[in-house]
């Protein structure tokens, strides 16, 4: 009866500590596996990030005390965090640009999926939380097996890692020109946005038995159906992206704003049950922040010199070879003896038709 108690603790601690300190394990993995992905490829970062949540999921069964546990929570924290990131640099590198959002959406989406079902599964192995851990850690196996045998390396970062192959990728080139300014606002943009949303999730199941005095197997099926409403806002916005822009669908952080504070003071429990997958609905930013932010940065994270050929078709047709920096779009350069306006593509992917129309630019 005391080893039941005992057990009974550490999985409530684990709820109000464990979770937290994963978030910080996420929150550190943007450094390291965005090391290991620039620098050795997106496949093996994938593989290396599953693999390190695996075995330090799979570890928790066997913890002897909570402070191993708590440790083993940031490590596999570290592996998961990771995973989302690597992900979405290979949708980018992998996908056209007209269909990039709806990918990165569709595959972010297995996170509210896996959720609702592990709020159900979790009910058959409660109180036994050993070997749900134990169980979680070794299904990780399914999907390094599909990705080490079906998946191929993004061949855009290969391109680059053989041009630039004695360039190894550190964390402060990011913080370099150009990309300082989009690198911390972007940083600043998806810290403030998360806080709250890992705020609000963590604590929504205590919220719904304590606050909201349901059963554990209510609560259960209220965070299902909740991750049911996440699981549509992400494939519904991620189409929505690829057709008005993903800068523009991010708007729908003021849809989690709104809504939020509505479920906070409900009481009513079938008001509730229906403001869950509003709620979720709205969280779809999770989702795109992936090919938003990926699309901003180039391949690697270092700014590599390159020299541009530009075909300008304004009057008459000219060669101009250009030095260039990173991958920073298209900007416009006045050519005022001539009264002609050159487009300087610097790795330009988003020309328009017009654009397109007067010039045309490659990498020599």
């Amino acid at each position: 009866m005391a080893s039941d108690r005992a057990q009974g603790k550490l999985f409530a601690d684990e709820r109000v500590s464990g979770q937290w300190l994963t978030l910080v394990g996420i929150g550190f993995s943007s450094l390291v596996g965005g090391y290991i992905s620039d620098n050795f490829g997106r496949k093996k970062a994938l593989i290396a990030a599953l693999i390190n949540f695996g075995i330090f999921t799979a570890a928790l069964s066997v913890v002897p005390n909570f402070a191993c546990f708590l440790m083993l929570r940031f490590l596999a924290g570290v592996g998961l965090g990771s995973v989302w990131s690597v992900v979405s640099a290979y949708i980018v590198e992998t996908w056209p640009v007209e269909s990039r959002g709806r990918a990165a959406a569709f595959v972010i989406s297995a996170f509210p999926a896996g959720g609702a079902v592990a709020a159900l599964v979790s009910g058959y192995f409660l109180p036994d939380w050993r070997l749900m851990f134990l169980v979680t850690g070794i299904a990780v196996l399914l999907p390094v097996s599909i990705i080490l045998f079906t998946f191929k390396e993004s061949a855009t970062w290969a391109e680059q890692k053989a041009q630039h192959a004695s360039n190894t990728v550190v964390v402060r080139d990011v913080f370099a020109w150009p990309l300082r300014r989009t690198t911390i606002l972007g940083t600043l943009m998806v810290a403030f946005a998360l806080t709250g949303y890992w705020g609000a999730m963590t604590w929504l199941p205590t919220y719904l038995a304590v606050e909201r005095g349901l059963s554990s197997s209510s609560v259960a099926y209220f965070v299902t159906i909740l991750n049911i409403g996440m699981f549509v806002g992400y494939n519904g916005f991620g189409f929505l992206a690829d057709h008005i822009g993903r800068r523009r669908t991010i708007i729908t952080l003021l849809g989690v704003a709104a809504v939020m504070p509505i479920y906070a003071i409900t009481s009513n429990h079938n008001a509730l049950l229906w403001l869950g997958p509003l709620f979720g609905l709205f969280t779809a930013f999770f989702g795109l922040f992936g090919s938003y932010l990926s699309e901003l940065f180039p391949t690697r994270g270092t700014l590599h010199r390159r020299r541009l050929l530009l075909q300008c078709r304004a009057g008459n047709s000219r060669d101009v070879a250009v030095p260039a920096r990173g991958n920073l779009g298209c900007h416009w350069l006045q050519w005022r003896p001539d009264r002609m306006r050159l487009l300087l593509c610097l790795g330009c992917r988003r020309c328009t038709r017009s654009t397109q129309e007067r010039c045309a630019c490659r990498s020599d």
